[in-house]
């Protein structure tokens, strides 16, 4: 969300002030030298161009910088809050090294993206002084008045600022964009329709349960029955105590082989009135 906000607050404005002072400009300078005024018109979209011709290459690039951002922050604040566990089955080592991985990735990911904003920032900056200059050519052979020739001079280099402070802007709108991807697919998700059951008595139930939160499986076919009471289940971090937990409370849904309460599949029901009754 904050970096829509800045998307929204930085990047849209520039984008439309862009499109609004060049052809502002473009009318004044008409009067006093109509070429010198198309050359530099002409050579305003060069700018836009080439950072569409950039954005092509480094859409995937951020969207792998954003994956690798909200990765790193996760796993920090995982293993932040499980330090304690850690320390005590002496895995602390471990992650550490794990932690140190992770973040050289990321400084990698991110100079690779600092890089392609440079090499960007450096094409439109040819392009804007190679379009000054011309436009100055122009003022210098074909504008009659030393007013009008000094004007046109001093505002050459002022015609491409607007795009090139647009361009300033094209980190902020990778980010943007990649940030508006992951939460549009939030938005656009179909809702499953959960039906409403009632119960009189409880019994939970697994047969041969599945479940990973990414290609590595937490779950190995798990089987077990429970009736209502007090139930407990020990194992060693990691072994996949809150996964249960979690699928147990409808948080996931994605898992294989069967979950059920008292008979009904618990992703195709509405958990969440035995969840308040129970606590």
């Amino acid at each position: 969300m904050e970096q829509l906000e800045t998307y929204f607050a930085s990047y849209i404005p520039q984008f439309f002030y862009s499109l609004i002072a060049p052809m502002t400009l473009f009318i004044v300078i008409s009067f006093m030298n109509f070429k010198a005024a198309l050359v530099l018109l002409v050579c305003v979209p060069l700018i836009p161009m080439s950072i569409v011709f950039v954005q092509k290459f480094a859409k995937r690039l951020l969207n792998r910088y954003w994956g690798q951002y909200t990765k790193l922050g996760d796993s920090f604040l995982e293993n932040l809050q499980g330090l304690t566990t850690l320390k005590i089955y002496e895995a602390d080592g471990y992650y550490h090294k794990k932690m140190n991985v992770e973040s050289e990735n990321f400084r990698k990911i991110t100079m690779r993206v600092l890089t392609m904003q440079l090499n960007s920032i450096t094409v439109m900056d040819l392009v804007a002084y190679g379009g000054s200059a011309l436009g100055i050519v122009f003022a210098l052979t074909g504008t009659k008045g030393l007013f009008q020739t000094l004007f046109i001079i001093l505002i050459s280099a002022e015609f491409f600022i607007p795009m090139r402070q647009l361009g300033s802007y094209f980190h902020i709108a990778m980010n943007g964009m990649a940030a508006s991807d992951k939460l549009f697919a939030i938005l656009e998700k179909d809702i499953q329709e959960k039906q409403n059951v009632k119960l009189d008595s409880y019994s939970i139930s697994a047969q041969n349960l599945h479940f990973g939160y990414t290609d590595k499986e937490v779950l190995h076919g798990i089987h077990f029955k429970a009736f209502k009471g007090m139930i407990g289940f020990v194992g060693e971090s990691g072994s996949g105590k809150s996964t249960i937990a979690s699928l147990l409370m409808g948080q996931y849904t994605n898992y294989s082989g069967e979950l059920k309460l008292s008979g009904y599949e618990i992703k195709d029901i509405n958990i969440y009135p035995y969840i308040t009754s129970v606590l």
